[in-house]
C-alpha cells in the first residue's frame, strides 16, 4: 500500500495513488485505504478514510481499455487534507474493514 496519510493533529494530509479505481472520474466520495503508520508490519497500520473527490489535491486520469471505454481511473492524492472525523473505524484498523467489505 503505497498510499500515505500523516497525522496532522485534526486531520491526515494524503499522498499517493490508486488505481483501478471504478469510475473515479464520476464519483462524489471515495473511501480509500492509506497507510496510517509506516513503521506497522504489512496488514497494521492501514487505516480506512472517506473524502469529498472535490477535495483540492485529489485529480484522476482514466484508463482507456482495449474496447474504447474507460470504466476505470488512476486517481492521486497529492497533499489531500481529510479531516478526522472521515476516519471509517478506527485509526490502524482499516484491513479489518477491508476484509469484511470484500466478503460482502
Amino acid at each position: 500500500l503505497q498510499t500515505r496519510a500523516e497525522d496532522r493533529g485534526d486531520h491526515f494530509v494524503v499522498n499517493g495513488q490508486k488505481v483501478w479505481t471504478s469510475y473515479a472520474d464520476k464519483a462524489d466520495w471515495i473511501f480509500c485505504l492509506v497507510r496510517t503508520d509506516p513503521t506497522a508490519s504489512k496488514h497494521t497500520g492501514i487505516s480506512f478514510v472517506l473524502f469529498d473527490m472535490a477535495t483540492p489535491g485529489v485529480s484522476t486520469r482514466p484508463i482507456t481499455l482495449i474496447s474504447g471505454k474507460s470504466p476505470f481511473c488512476e486517481t492521486f492524492f497529492d497533499d489531500v487534507r481529510v479531516e478526522k472525523h472521515n476516519l471509517v473505524g478506527e485509526l490502524n484498523g482499516g484491513w479489518t474493514i477491508a476484509k469484511y467489505l470484500l466478503t460482502h
